[in-house]
């Protein structure tokens, strides 16, 4: 038996490209020396994903998010 998901569109709903979600996963640091530095961020009046590990920054731009 198949369970079926059904997406439904709300106002706070979005979508992001598998692809560009583990790139900013990647980037995330698991060091707890400087904690509030880590992280991913969705922005999405901007359309862009930000992940930060404390030495590097990775910004995403999401045209059709």
């Amino acid at each position: 038996m198949t369970k079926m998901i059904r997406i439904t569109q709300t106002p706070t709903s979005f979508f992001l490209p598998a692809d560009d979600l583990r790139a900013a996963f990647q980037c995330v640091s698991t060091e707890q020396a400087r904690f509030y530095l880590h992280g991913v961020f969705v922005d999405t009046n901007d359309r862009k994903l930000v992940a930060l590990d404390g030495y590097q920054m990775l910004t995403i731009d999401m045209p059709n998010g």
